[in-house]
């Protein structure tokens, strides 16, 4: 008895810290998804905690590939009990790529989104999830915001610099088509060898079941 106590006690207190840490995030998530119905709002705290583990988890996040982010994010959601069914991809595309087939290194237009953690490059689309009206993307911060915000935020200064230059009207360069979550994760049944297949799919005219849709007109439908 002794010999086993003394075991216990000397188990290493950076495991005890991350056994808490993982039965604190399934505790929120299972308060969010328990309570989310009456109360929308309790949602966001889970979602901070979940952005907040996996942020730097070089098993999620992957600098400069923002779709491989999503799906792996996705799936770390379904294995921790997320209800997938209120999930959706956006795929965010700057206006002269919204109806493009091709790859957009071909045609080399770019947003520069403002706020990133990757200012080292631009981006020739981007994708996020939205869960339940709010935002989450790894590439961009830690924040779990509404859309109007995550835009505004984000994406300030796309279509002229100009300080007094609307921001309904920079918003109407970009724009974006929603894919549910689970159709998303299908296509990616092996993420690291389909990434540019799946990526391009997402971009192209040809996707009718998806159809693309201004980011301006996206903020203002009710969701």
């Amino acid at each position: 008895m002794a010999c086993e106590l003394h075991s216990c006690l000397t188990v290493p207190r950076q495991i005890m810290r991350k056994t808490f840490k993982k039965w604190l995030i399934l505790v929120l998530i299972a308060s969010c998804l328990g309570a989310m119905a009456s109360e929308p709002g309790s949602c966001v705290t889970a979602l901070e905690a979940l952005v907040e583990t996996h942020y730097d988890n070089p098993n999620v996040y992957c600098k400069g590939r923002c779709g491989l982010t999503v799906a792996k994010l996705l799936n770390t959601m379904r294995n921790e009990g997320w209800d997938l069914d209120k999930a959706r991809v956006i795929y965010v595309l700057y206006e002269r790529n919204k109806v493009s087939p091709v790859p957009a290194l071909i045609e080399r237009h770019e947003m520069r989104p403002i706020v990133s953690r990757e200012n080292d490059r631009a981006w020739f689309y981007h994708s996020l999830i939205e869960y339940e009206g709010k935002i989450v993307d790894l590439h961009t911060g830690k924040q779990v915001t509404e859309p109007s915000s995550y835009f505004s935020r984000t994406f300030p200064n796309v279509a002229n610099p100009d300080p007094a230059y609307e921001l309904k009207d920079r918003l109407s360069e970009l724009y974006m088509r929603w894919i549910p979550a689970k159709n998303y994760l299908e296509d990616f049944q092996d993420p690291e060898a389909n990434f540019d297949q799946v990526a391009d799919k997402y971009r192209s005219r040809e996707l009718d079941e998806f159809p693309i849709l201004s980011v301006r007109k996206y903020l203002e439908t009710d969701r």
